[in-house]
């Protein structure tokens, strides 16, 4: 088992070739509120975690090794290094005209 979590690339790779094409439709899947998903990739959040390792056919643990132990089971409370998702950078507008 690696050290490291999954990054959001991966998972979303790894999720498309499992043939879904959006976060959206594990959510209806699992019927998990729209955006818990997501929200899973970034920051902890059982139920979105346990959908997307469901969805790939493997344990949450492999995927977030961070936020469970050597057994296998969920970290309680989870360790601050969880909660510090680096930042997306988006487009952003310009306030003059090119």
């Amino acid at each position: 088992m690696s050290h490291q979590n999954w990054s959001r690339g991966k998972i979303r790779y790894e999720l498309e070739r499992a043939g879904y094409a959006t976060l959206t439709e594990i959510d209806d899947k699992y019927h998990l509120p729209r955006g818990n998903v997501s929200a899973a990739i970034r920051f902890p959040m059982t139920s979105g975690e346990i959908a997307i390792s469901s969805a790939l056919g493997i344990h949450p643990a492999e995927i977030w090794p961070n936020r469970y132990n050597a057994l296998g089971e969920r970290l309680s409370p989870q360790p601050i290094v969880s909660y510090n998702a680096q930042r997306v950078v988006g487009q952003c507008q310009k306030s003059e005209a090119a």
